[in-house]
């Protein structure tokens, strides 16, 4: 799946203990119905959003993932990696 957005926050970097997984989060905003999203960038593809500024045009294609709550399978947690982003216009 493809979001086409401005970026809106550029997270900074989140290690966790006794592991190698590190994340680096932005929200981009969805030009046409204005709705955030939230895509996380994960260990090697944290380096691809470097040099991203804020309110540039991004293409981001994503991966959808989902986890059932552990003590409530009624609730679903949902989140959008990143595979590729291309800055389709920078500011």
């Amino acid at each position: 799946m493809n979001l086409f957005g401005i970026v809106r926050v550029l997270g900074s970097v989140q290690s966790f203990e006794n592991t190698e997984f590190k994340k680096r989060t932005i929200i981009v905003e969805s030009v046409e119905s204005k709705t955030p999203y939230s895509v996380d960038f994960i260990n090697n593809k944290i380096q691809t959003i470097d040099d991203l500024l804020l309110g540039s045009f991004v293409k981001i294609e994503v991966n959808i993932k989902g986890n059932y709550d552990k003590k409530d399978k009624t609730r679903v947690y949902n989140s959008f990696e990143a595979k590729n982003l291309i800055v389709l216009d920078s500011n």
